[in-house]
């Protein structure tokens, strides 16, 4: 069932007195009114909680996969909060499930630019560089990623998989260890495991991978089991 919201149009302001209560805000304005006084801060808490709900509009809307809808939620956020890292990551994501790389490239590097902490967002740019195939961007991401996350069990999966493009096979049979280490129900990484020691030539170990991942439900693996 979809879910029935919709966003405030950019053109509209909120109606309220103009007190120390609630003071008046103006969309258009800067959106990091100073903090130096009590109406600053009211004034940024109204802001912050304007943008929010926009936000979580969005994150109904996305998980409807209703793209369009959840992109104005989104970009409303961030037209009245604009260093909101949130918006800009979920923007990234849905860019890249629409395959609009350069779009998801342009939302991440934002968010990136809000919070160079973010192992996640290092981790997302990283991985939208693997499937182009920019294999020396997307180890740059995921190195960083680690550094800030070294815990993290996809970021690691994911360098292996850039590994194994770049024919490190061993780099990236340490990466899926490291990966099935932190999570030991982690499928993808014991098929990718075994498909690296299969061109390693290490068929048994394969195998006991490909039935690991097959035992937790991951169907690729099922089927080549099932050329034996």
């Amino acid at each position: 069932m979809a879910v029935e919201i919709n966003c405030i149009s950019s053109e509209e302001n909120i109606e309220c007195e103009d007190n120390n209560d609630r003071p008046c805000i103006n969309l258009t304005e800067s959106s990091k009114p100073s903090k130096k006084t009590p109406r600053g801060y009211a004034k940024l808490a109204v802001i912050t909680e304007i943008a929010e709900n926009h936000y979580f509009q969005g994150l109904a809307f996305h998980n409807e996969k209703l793209y369009d809808k959840a992109i104005l939620c989104y970009n409303r956020a961030v037209e009245i909060y604009p260093h909101y890292f949130e918006a800009y990551y979920q923007l990234g994501i849905i860019f890249e499930e629409k395959r609009d790389y350069g779009n998801a490239m342009s939302h991440l590097n934002k968010a990136i630019s809000i919070n160079p902490k973010s192992a996640k967002a290092y981790s997302r740019r990283g991985n939208i560089s693997r499937k182009k195939g920019n294999y020396s961007l997307a180890l740059r991401d995921f190195n960083k990623a680690i550094m800030i996350n070294p815990e993290e069990d996809t970021i690691y999966n994911n360098r292996g998989l850039v590994y194994y493009k770049m024919g490190s096979l061993k780099k990236a049979q340490k990466d899926f260890d490291k990966a099935i280490k932190l999570n030991p129900r982690y499928k993808e990484a014991y098929y990718n495991r075994g498909y690296t020691n299969s061109k390693l030539f290490n068929f048994d170990d394969a195998r006991k991978d490909y039935r690991r991942a097959c035992k937790l439900g991951y169907q690729p693996a099922c089927k080549i089991l099932s050329f034996e």
